[in-house]
């Protein structure tokens, strides 16, 4: 991997993007088992970065990366981008997703269009057609409510954009606001109300619907299992015991892989159960190689990847339901998303 990349290593942690012994004995024992030939990620992002804090990712670095991490796999994305930050609008993020597309053609290849409240429906529908997109992205630092952290998700994804992905028939990748995420009372019934209202349309939730630590997801599945056109994805999700509420308890044709990599899963960390909260550890700011945190850390992805692992073999998932998380789920999903639009 290009040198002027590895010397990020600031951001991404000791070792860089590139392979340590400790990534590769991870992989071996904790993963190579697990992680089917064909992958397909439906969160990925590309992005301007932010000079001094975050760095740029090109599409091609993206999949530089998967290749490192991934090796001996063949790897599709759904990507799109990271919200706007320190000036950047959405129209730039937005430019740059389709600047990478003309760079890096490949026709199994998906993208979402990042997308702001107070964009006209129109304007929205005539930017989704422009670029091919098979839906949006939307992101609660563009919510209307002044509490963003709390923000319910008609705040920064009004129905006007909805009713546009229901007439296409297209996707939504939605980040839940709010603290108890997917189990929050207003996110539920909210959920519940729009996808049915518009069953054209179809639902992705991030992070496990944002169920960073155990005991959230449970106590909604039963009424997540009843939305059709609602799916779960798993990205930067570190915690195995919230893969086995998934795992056991989820429709797994409604489950598909995704990473949150670049930004948010190459850097060495984990993200972890704090309290009634949780946070990432091993972004720009913390202090590795003292006391408890002497040994090497690894990739957020490895350990997304291990966790699922391990609930996978304690709640004995098939190789086939591995295969349709993995692939088959995704590539079904934009296949008739794509068809549809024909």
């Amino acid at each position: 991997m290009a040198k002027k990349y590895l010397s990020k290593a600031k951001y991404w942690g000791p070792g860089g993007l590139s392979l340590t012994p400790t990534d590769r004995v991870i992989f071996r024992e904790d993963i190579d088992w697990f992680l089917p030939k064909r992958i397909f990620d439906v969160h990925t992002h590309v992005n301007l970065g932010v000079t001094g804090a975050v760095p740029k990712v090109s599409l091609g670095l993206l999949k530089q990366f998967q290749k490192l991490i991934f090796p001996k796999r063949s790897c599709n994305n759904l990507f799109f981008a990271m919200p706007p930050r320190n000036g950047q609008t959405s129209d730039q993020v937005n430019q740059y997703i389709s600047q990478q597309v003309r760079k890096f053609p490949e026709k199994s290849d998906a993208r979402l269009f990042f997308v702001d409240p107070g964009m006209p429906a129109e304007f929205v529908r005539e930017q989704v057609l422009q670029t091919q997109a098979v839906g949006l992205k939307v992101y609660m630092t563009g919510a209307t409510a002044k509490n963003k952290a709390e923000a319910p998700i008609r705040s920064f994804l009004p129905e006007k954009h909805i009713k546009v992905m229901n007439e296409l028939g297209l996707m939504i990748m939605l980040h839940l606001s709010k603290s108890k995420a997917i189990s929050d009372p207003g996110n539920i019934r909210d959920l519940e109300v729009l996808s049915k209202r518009y069953p054209n349309s179809k639902w992705v939730l991030a992070h496990c619907a944002r169920c960073f630590r155990p005991g959230l997801f449970e106590k909604v599945v039963d009424r997540l299992n009843a939305l059709p056109n609602v799916y779960v994805e798993t990205s930067a999700v570190c915690d195995p015991l919230v893969f086995m509420e998934v795992f056991k308890n989820y429709d797994l044709s409604r489950l598909m892989f995704g990473s949150d990599n670049l930004v948010a899963a190459g850097f060495r960390g984990r993200y972890i159960e704090c309290g009634l909260f949780w946070l990432s550890i091993g972004q720009p700011g913390f202090q590795w190689g003292q006391g408890m945190f002497a040994g090497q850390p690894t990739f957020v992805i490895y350990e997304q990847l291990r966790a699922m692992s391990r609930a996978a073999g304690l709640v004995s998932l098939s190789e086939e339901d591995i295969h349709k998380i993995f692939w088959d789920n995704a590539v079904a999903l934009i296949k008739s998303i794509r068809q549809t639009r024909k």
